[in-house]
This record gives structure tokens, sequence and C-alpha cells, in this order.
């Protein structure tokens, strides 16, 4: 079974996931190929389950790669843990409630899955990239291979956004 040496125990007990559990781990040994984490918060809403299908089948396709999905609410849900471990990559699968005092959605996710980073990930040089992913979008799998495996220090992407403004007049 696939673990990461350097992954510090005990995860958090809402943890679902190979990048979960009470394994004894070792000192990280040096890996020359970059790790691509990326972290996507997630929330139920009927297209979930066929967006996270379509992202999991892009990111099947890149190597060294750790996904750490981040459920809005208070519990974790089966379906989208077994969509999880059927896609095959290494992942850590656990809940966050939104903050009242963060105004935009993802925002509480994003900032727990910093402190899981923070905390459970040890004796780690550095040599990773963190990708901040929604799960509702469609990624070219060259952003990942040709781009985002390049950066050496901090990389940008603009991100478009395609949407109908309704404006309702009274």
């Amino acid at each position: 079974m696939y673990r990461p040496n350097f992954l510090r125990n005990p995860i958090p007990e809402n943890c679902a996931g190979i990048l979960c559990g009470v394994f004894v781990t070792s000192n990280f040994t040096l890996n020359k190929n970059k790790i691509l984490i990326v972290i996507t918060p997630t929330n139920k809403r009927l297209e979930r389950l066929p967006d996270l299908t379509r992202f999991s089948q892009t990111l099947m396709h890149i190597k060294n790669l750790h996904w750490i999905v981040i459920e809005d609410g208070i519990k974790i849900y089966d379906a989208v843990n077994r969509l999880l471990k059927r896609s095959n990559i290494p992942y850590a699968y656990f809940f966050a409630a939104k903050e009242l005092n963060l105004p935009a959605k993802g925002w509480t996710q994003r900032n727990n899955a910093l402190e899981y980073l923070r905390k459970y990930y040890r004796n780690f040089d550095g040599n990773a990239i963190v990708y901040f992913a929604d799960d509702d979008n469609t990624y070219d799998i060259r952003l990942f291979n040709n781009f985002i495996k390049n950066v050496n220090k901090v990389g940008v992407w603009p991100v478009g956004k395609i949407f109908i403004i309704v404006i309702h007049y009274s």
C-alpha cells in the first residue's frame, strides 16, 4: 500500500484516504520528481459526482500527484470517498464547515487544506507545487504536465470564466 513516508502521525480522525491513517512513517527520502498537491474544495450538489469524475479522469494521468479534497460541511460522503478511492490517486478527504467570517465559498476549505499540509507533512524538502483546483471546472492535462510542473517558485495563471449575467428589473 502506497503511503508517502513524510506524513506525520496521527492524521485527523475525520480524514479518509491513503494519505490518512495511523501508519508509522519513516523519514522523507529525497524524491527528484516534484509532487503536485492539488487542493479541491467541494460541496454537496447534484452535479458534484459527475464533476469530480471528470476531474479525476484528468488527474489520473498525472504522475507524483496528491489530491486533497475538502468537504464544505460537517461530514464526508461515502459516494465521494468511493469515487476518490476508485481513481487510485493518493488522496486525503476530510470536512471543514464554512467559517462565517470568510466571505467566499471554499476559503475555509482551502485554509484547512493548507493547515493539513503544514501540520501533517514532515521532513518535506519543499519539492512540491500546491495548486488550488475547483471541482466544477474542466482542466486540460497540458496545464498540469507542461506548465504547473515547471514552476520553480511561484506561478500564476489567469482564469477565464464563461457565464451569463441575468438582470431582473421590477
